[in-house]
Order: structure tokens, then C-alpha cells, then sequence
């Protein structure tokens, strides 16, 4: 079930993968798209283009962020709740065992 990716996860991947490897961004990481050359003209159009991708891709980024949160969350209550329920079930055997220990005792003759 792991191995199994969320559905449409792999089409906003290819997006955003596409999309970086479009991109000619200056200082980029490594396989984020060609580097320009220091003093390129760039038009405006250009920058604003970049600017817009870039914008694009930190929403992505941000949604996914939240959605992680989000099932980091989900799964410490579900810790904390089986903690819980394991305790309650712990603390209720050791009294029933005591209660039998003392009903025990009392029928000894």
C-alpha cells in the first residue's frame, strides 16, 4: 500500500517536474533547468513568465506542506489514542486481577 502513489500525485509531479525543467534560473539547483550565463538580457515578459512559474510551484509546495501536517497530525492522535486505549486496558486487567486475588482469599476457608 506504500509503494502505491496517491492518485493525481504523479500528474502534479510531472507538472512541477516539467515545469522546473523548463525554467533557466539563475543559481538553480542541479537538474532544475539550464543555468543563464551572468549578464543575459532578460525581458520582462520573461521575468514575469519565471515569476509566475515560480508562484505556481510554491502554492504546490505549500498544499502539499499543509496536506503532510496534516497526516502528521492525524497519526499522533492515533498514537496517543492507542497509548491511551493499551493503558485503560493494562490498568483494567491489573484490576481484575486484584479483584480476583481479593474474591479468592475471601472464599479460602
Amino acid at each position: 500500500m506504500l509503494n502505491q502513489p496517491m492518485p493525481g500525485m504523479t500528474d502534479t509531479l510531472e507538472f512541477v517536474k516539467n515545469l522546473w525543467g523548463g525554467m533557466n534560473i539563475p543559481g538553480a539547483m542541479p537538474g532544475m533547468g539550464s543555468m543563464h550565463m551572468p549578464g543575459a538580457a532578460l525581458s520582462v515578459e520573461d521575468l514575469d513568465k519565471k515569476i509566475a512559474d515560480l508562484k505556481a510551484v510554491e502554492s504546490w509546495l505549500n498544499l502539499n506542506l499543509g496536506m503532510l501536517r496534516g497526516s502528521i497530525q492525524a497519526l499522533e492522535i492515533q498514537r496517543g489514542t492507542l497509548a491511551t486505549l493499551k493503558a485503560m486496558g493494562d490498568s483494567m486487567a491489573q484490576a481484575m486481577s486484584q479483584t480476583g486475588a481479593a474474591s479468592d482469599a475471601a472464599m479460602a476457608p
